[in-house]
């Protein structure tokens, strides 16, 4: 395993994106302080009229990094804009005065652009340099060797001045920008974390419960790091403590002394063929000896060396005891062969005609001893072929004994079983005789395929899991760094895939994931690795990228946008097709030794960016995500908090009818943060809904509403007011949402005809069936209901008509340009003449202005929301503003 190095945050401008938004921002200031300067020396200053064409070379250079930038080669666009401003500069302040010269006060600029856009280390390196120019244009002020250069008047370097200060401001609000635009995106890499732990419990589980039924254990044997990995199941056939790691020599002192040069000359034999090694040894476990099967495989790297070896291993304790208690005696012979646990039988040797078998022949394989003695092999066509039997015989002959020899034997009913023999040659009845145990081992092959599968696939998919993938990931990173070439990560997430599952079945679920991976697995090569980790995320990782960074950027992005493409396409099912997308990022490794989770972060990262830039999408890892990251989960575990402590405020947003007469409100939640002060809910309310705190804090919002509700009852001037709730979809779509509302309304006491619940259009996307029985049963209790953010969705007319609605909500979108913009003054109206059509009322919100309002009002809408009329305020200003309107 590569040692990790800390440095996670080298630069990488394939996937710095702040950088090019900076770059852009850089030329634009160049292009402008160039004219202007050049123009303000042109007519400003007579003096200096020839030299108003000194800024030519600073434009030329800003279009030549603009050129470079448009086609993508970021890097010599910061290479042109570095080198040719500081020449540049250093040319005018030579030529033009010295340090009187107010090209000067750039170089300031260009050491900040250096140390933003390339590194630290090169803004030390300009500044170093711009040092030494200083130094050399003192020299040669005091000895002379200047160009004559008239006296720059101030006008001028006012005005250089005022443009390095307009340039700094616009390129650090560019740099701002782009850190508030990264904790805007980037959700917290821990979601999913959970459900990934319970997959990888329940396997682990799964597994150690198939080990411990089978007593075979497995082991793991990594060449390079020279550990071997135990699992449980084996810690106890080899007697050590649960968690326990052996290297090559631990491994060999596990048996006594005088076994170990045969151990080892069989394990050289079987590396050095390549073959499957297959052994029973001893092992000294507190002294005691017991006797273990071990068969192992070994995996290799492409130039043919063995890299890790995949081991088994078996308690045969048992079986070699009763095996050996055979052996002891002649006289008890006929007793401990009859009592043998496992099936034995004695043969001729030339013929394999049987002389004698025990009753464990006819409980493992149907035939019983009065059935065998007297017949062949080949009589009751026990071997599937007669060769296999004959080769047998004769490496028997040849070398004594067979242990532990692995074949098919097939049952008297035809059914095919996996067995292991152990044969050695007798003297019975003075006839050559093979003498055999034969162990049913089919049950045991299947338990070894389970547990090969539990431990490195995937069991819907059949795609390796995060335990083969981890090794397949030790295994590249360490032959990356060694051969300088790049690997790549592709992270996948399925966008939207709980939605099947809820609207058509996990069933459906399944297959999608199926079909997922088939078309992952034939969008690589074959070298490289298709892994499912759980869920709907898949782990794609490529070797053998180019040594380039930029290279092996481009080839990782090929194969992302070929993913992207083929998971596009739709799923066909039985009786529907299906569209859905991925989220992928993507990040490279092999460039620097790192620990071996890094890269996975870094992938999973870049997918929670992709997920934040809308989803369907590919994104490269930005270092400056983890700083977002952090924030991101910060702010998730102060809303917790905020929960627990009730640090939130509701508002109320007046709502006036045509007349100006306040008709009721919409309340609107704000966080009293007792460190930051008040949070917008643009920052809160989207990770509150994926954190799942929009419920308890929807449940607040509901009973505080219906509690203001309960206390205007008894006063005059208020009773008649609505106040509107504005309803989230993960809230409206719990199965006990109705009982909700219906007992916050009857704790509290209000007046169910005075609560309207504001829906908005993406919850009509999914399941309308229930929405409308839900809104039924709410509307039979006096419960309104509007249609918030009407005409930014898609709602189906044909819905539409079906649903309770008591109104329909102008979205403040439309309303800001209706009186610029035609298409949005029709929508208005389209909006405003359906309602009438389908005998709803309207309401427009965000009304700012009288004009808007009196349009509005002209086309039918009767009802006013926005700040025209109120800003949301506190309850007592809002009690106080319809006093005001009374």
């Amino acid at each position: 395993m590569a040692p990790h190095t800390g440095d996670e945050e080298a630069y990488n401008p394939v996937t710095w994106e702040p950088s090019i938004a900076f770059v852009k921002y850089a030329i634009w200031a160049i292009l402008v302080s160039s004219v202007l300067v050049s123009l303000t020396m042109y007519h400003m200053v007579p003096t200096m009229k020839d030299r108003a064409s000194w800024t030519v070379p600073m434009v030329l250079v800003a279009l030549a990094g603009w050129y470079l930038l448009r086609r993508g080669n970021l890097q010599a666009a910061i290479g042109v804009l570095a080198i040719g401003m500081w020449a540049c500069v250093a040319a005018m302040v030579i030529l033009g005065g010295g340090l009187s010269a107010p090209a000067h006060y750039i170089f300031p600029l260009i050491i900040f652009m250096m140390g933003w856009l390339v590194s630290t280390k090169a803004a030390v390196v300009t500044a170093g340099l711009t040092s030494g120019l200083t130094i050399a244009v003192i020299m040669m002020g005091e000895r002379g060797t200047l160009p004559e250069s008239p006296v720059s008047p101030p006008a001028l370097q006012g005005l250089i001045q005022i443009c390095v200060f307009v340039t700094s401001t616009v390129l650090v609000h560019s740099l701002v920008r782009a850190y508030k635009k990264r904790l805007m995106e980037v959700h917290a890499t821990n979601i999913g974390f959970a459900q990934r732990t319970r997959d990888l419990e329940i396997a682990k589980a799964e597994l150690h419960q198939a080990q411990a039924q089978a007593k075979v254990g497995s082991w793991i044997y990594t060449v390079a790091t020279d550990t071997m990995q135990l699992s449980d199941e084996a810690c106890r056939i080899f007697g050590q403590p649960i968690g326990t790691t052996l290297n090559r020599e631990t491994y060999l002192e596990l048996s006594p002394p005088e076994d170990r040069e045969a151990l080892q000359i069989n394990w050289r034999n079987a590396s050095e063929s390549q073959s499957i090694f297959e052994d029973e040894h001893r092992v000294l476990v507190n002294g005691a000896i017991f006797w273990v099967r071990q068969r192992a495989e070994f995996e290799l790297a492409r130039d043919g060396s063995i890299t890790r070896v995949f081991g088994i291993a078996q308690d045969i304790n048992e079986r070699k005891l009763a095996e050996l208690s055979l052996r002891q005696s002649e006289k008890k012979f006929a007793t401990a062969f009859q009592s043998s646990p496992v099936a034995a039988s004695i043969a001729t040797l030339q013929e394999g005609r049987f002389v004698e078998a025990n009753d464990k022949y006819e409980r493992d394989f149907g035939w019983a001893r009065d059935e065998l003695i007297g017949r062949t092999t080949g009589d009751i066509n026990l071997w599937p072929s007669p060769d296999v039997r004959e080769q047998w015989a004769v490496a028997l002959q040849a070398h004594g004994s067979i242990v532990d020899y692995e074949t098919t034997w097939i049952h008297k009913n035809g059914e095919r079983r996996s067995v292991s023999i152990s044969g050695e040659i007798i003297d019975y009845a003075s006839t050559p005789c093979i003498l055999a145990y034969i162990t049913d081992i089919t049950e045991r092959k299947a338990a070894e395929e389970q547990i090969q599968s539990l431990a490195f696939f995937d069991s819907l998919t059949s795609l390796p899991n995060r335990r083969l993938l981890m090794n397949r990931l030790e295994q590249a990173l360490a032959s990356t760094h060694r051969d300088q070439r790049h690997g790549g990560l592709l992270f996948i997430d399925l966008d939207n895939f709980k939605t099947l599952n809820d609207s058509h079945g996990h069933n459906k679920g399944d297959l999608l994931l199926k079909q997922v991976a088939d078309r992952l697995s034939a969008c690589v090569r074959e070298g490289d690795t298709v892994s499912r980790l759980g869920g709907d995320e898949f782990v794609v990782m490529l070797n053998g990228l180019s040594e380039d960074p930029l290279l092996a950027a481009s080839q990782a992005e090929m194969v992302a946008e070929k993913i992207l493409v083929k998971l596009n396409q739709s799923y066909d099912f039985i009786d529907f097709q299906y569209h859905n997308t991925p989220s992928i990022g993507v990040t490279l490794f092999g460039e620097q030794d790192e620990s071996l989770d890094e890269p996975l972060r870094r992938a999973d990262v870049a997918m929670y960016q992709a997920k934040a830039a809308g989803r369907n999408s590919i994104r490269f890892y930005d270092p400056q995500m983890q700083a977002a990251v952090s924030a991101r989960m910060q702010l998730e575990t102060d809303l917790a908090n905020a929960v627990r402590q009730n640090q939130f405020l509701l508002l109320y947003q007046p709502q006036v009818n045509a007349t100006g007469c306040v008709t009721g409100a919409e309340v609107l939640v704000r966080w009293q943060h007792p460190q930051r002060g008040m949070v917008s809910p643009a920052e809160f309310i989207p990770a509150a809904e994926e954190t799942g705190l929009i419920l308890p804090l929807g449940a607040w919002i509901l009973e505080t509403a219906c509690s203001q509700l309960a206390s205007w009852a008894d006063q005059p001037a208020f009773e008649p007011l609505n106040i509107a709730v504005n309803v989230s979809a993960r809230q409206f779509q719990q199965v006990d949402f109705v009982p909700q509302v219906l007992a916050a309304l009857e704790r509290t006491n209000a007046n169910p005809k005075r609560l309207k619940l504001e829906l908005t259009e993406s919850m009509l996307i999914d399941n309308v069936s229930a929405v409308i029985e839900k809104m039924t049963a709410l509307k039979e209790h006096g419960v309104g209901f509007s249609l918030d953010d009407f005409g930014t969705g898609y709602s189906s007319l044909s819905y539409l008509k079906q649903l309770p609605l008591d109104q329909l909500k102008i979205d403040q979108s439309f309303v800001r340009d209706v009186l610029t913009d035609t298409n949005d003054a029709a929508i208005a109206r389209m909006v405003i003449v359906l309602a009438e059509s389908l005998g709803l009322t309207v309401i427009a919100e965000g009304v700012e202005t009288i004009a808007q309002q009196e349009l509005l009002l002209s086309q039918g809408c009767q009802n006013f929301q926005g700040y025209l009329i109120s800003r949301p305020v506190v309850v007592g200003l809002f009690e106080d503003f319809v006093k005001s309107r009374a």
